[in-house]
């Protein structure tokens, strides 16, 4: 079984634009997510879903992990992942964003085992639509290559913009439950300049 955690990066981010790229603790913020994959124990490869040539070559030049780079006109989040999972013969594929700055192995390899555990095609522990116990900036999803491949020949318009809109619609789905209490003032993703700067305050 190969399990891939893919990092989804992009620079045209609306609200913080290459926000990936912007330093964190020494680090751009990349460079910060992949440190934390790298760390993880129930996973094979890391790999970098980009369509930009500058977050790919970071990647690639400092030998961080593998990068997937979408090099079409048209954006299609879903067709960047089917691509990484095929490329990299992914059974198992692990969605993180580049912008949670604080995020956990130790929470991404928890997630991982619940899946398994699960035998669902889809599981995941945060949620915009229901409360689930965890901090926002501790997201992991985990579902398979078959359920991907699915989701990739089954979305239609807008669903094809986020990787697991139509899976959470279609598939079967375990909510992954903490492991412990957090602390919400501890965890968050970049998305604004206040963000980035609160994460400044907060390693310095």
């Amino acid at each position: 079984q190969m399990t891939g955690i893919v990092i989804q990066a992009r620079l045209s981010s609306e609200r913080l634009p290459a926000k990936v790229m912007l330093s964190v603790g020494g680090k751009p913020l990349i460079h910060r997510i992949i440190d934390v994959c790298r760390a993880c124990k129930l996973a094979n490869k890391i790999i970098v879903v980009t369509p930009d040539i500058e977050i790919a070559n970071y990647v690639v030049e400092n030998t961080l992990a593998y990068a997937s780079l979408w090099e079409h006109n048209h954006r299609d989040v879903l067709g960047e992942f089917l691509q990484a999972a095929q490329t990299y013969n992914l059974d198992t594929i692990v969605r993180i964003t580049a912008d949670c700055v604080f995020h956990r192995s130790d929470v991404i390899d928890y997630c991982i085992k619940e899946y398994h555990i699960s035998e669902c095609g889809y599981a995941y522990n945060t949620s915009d639509d229901m409360p689930t116990g965890w901090p926002e900036g501790l997201d992991v999803e985990v579902f398979s290559a078959k359920t991907l491949q699915d989701a990739f020949y089954g979305a239609t318009g807008t669903e094809r913009e986020h990787v697991t809109q139509w899976i959470r619609r279609h598939c079967p789905i375990h909510t992954v439950k903490p492991f412990e209490q957090f602390n919400k003032q501890d965890y968050f993703s970049i998305n604004t300049l206040e963000d980035y700067k609160r994460a400044l305050r907060q390693i310095s």
